[in-house]
């Protein structure tokens, strides 16, 4: 009997040894996985910190693909209205560089035409009001101030009428 419980109490021994042996493994297998978990980790939140750094240089280089997409299709919309507005400001140079042709051309035939008449450039209606009121007696400066010309002019006008000589009615 004592065999037999020794040889029960050695069984129970062994069941007991066996599962703190099974016990120790469980846990120093644990154990091992954490670290490696942890150095996973740790590579893990390396490369994401090495993803989502700031590159320098190339702003928004760290911007979703639709934010990254948008700015490529504004920088397209930029460059393709610089280059309409540079043709734009173009053709107005070039109008510009016309019209200050016409301009010259106009004033060079103004000249010839006074010069070949000897009679000043002054419109029409305004210079025969202009000598109609001085010939009543009004001053430069009420006949300015009534046809709303430049008071230089007139006395211009009425300067050159001084000097062009009159036909005379008593013949």
């Amino acid at each position: 009997m004592l065999l037999l419980a020794a040889g029960s109490f050695l069984s129970q021994m062994m069941l007991l040894v066996g599962m703190i042996l099974l016990a120790w493994i469980l846990v120093r297998r644990n154990i091992k996985m954490r670290g490696r978990s942890r150095a996973v980790d740790r590579e893990l939140k390396a490369q994401q910190a090495e993803v989502h750094k700031p590159v320098r240089g190339a702003p928004l280089a760290d911007a979703p693909k639709e934010v990254l997409r948008w700015q490529a299709s504004m920088f397209d919309l930029q460059r393709e209205l610089k280059a309409e507005l540079d043709s734009r400001v173009l053709v107005v140079e070039s109008l510009l560089r016309r019209v200050d042709q016409r301009v010259e051309e106009l004033r060079s035939l103004q000249l010839e035409n006074s010069a070949q008449s000897g009679k000043p450039a002054a419109s029409g209606p305004s210079y025969s009001k202009v000598r109609r009121l001085a010939a009543i007696g009004f001053s430069a400066e009420e006949i300015s101030q009534k046809l709303d010309i430049p008071q230089a002019e007139i006395e211009l006008s009425l300067g050159l009428q001084a000097e062009i000589p009159q036909p005379s009615s008593s013949a």
